[in-house]
């Protein structure tokens, strides 16, 4: 098609949704999508910063803690297979719901963990969070 073509179809108003406005529904998936990766990321660089206080209220050195990281890392992967494979079959909206309450009691629950394979456990569960979040809200 020519450009003179396209650009009467868009003055027509005749180009479709794609010149439309976002509704407030677009608006809120959006601000939602990225309230959640900035919730969940904001997390996992907080732990970065205070590796040395965990490593230390767990009687160990930070070496041992960093697996918390790695795990947390590594488990992203299958997260966002098994969320995209769960909001495939039931929708977006109450996957993306769901997952955000997970990584979230996962993240509260990582304070309370007693010892620090307890602690790696909570972390790798909150990287299968986090990579599910990360997809369904892409």
């Amino acid at each position: 098609m020519p450009a003179s073509e396209a650009l009467a179809l868009v003055q027509d108003g005749n180009a479709g949704n794609a010149m439309e406005r976002p509704s407030s529904a677009h608006i809120h998936v959006v601000a939602a999508a990225y309230l959640g990766w900035t919730f969940d990321a904001f997390d996992f660089f907080i732990m970065v910063f205070v590796l040395s206080n965990i490593a230390q209220s767990f009687g160990t050195d930070v070496t041992a803690v960093t697996w918390a990281i790695t795990l947390t890392l590594a488990m992203r992967a299958l997260g966002a297979w098994i969320f995209g494979r769960l909001a495939d079959r039931y929708g977006r909206r109450p996957m993306l719901i769901i997952n955000i309450l997970l990584y979230s009691i996962l993240e509260f629950a990582s304070g309370f963990a007693p010892t620090l394979s307890i602690f790696i456990l909570v972390r790798a569960l909150f990287g299968i969070a986090m990579g599910g979040e990360w997809g369904i809200g892409s």
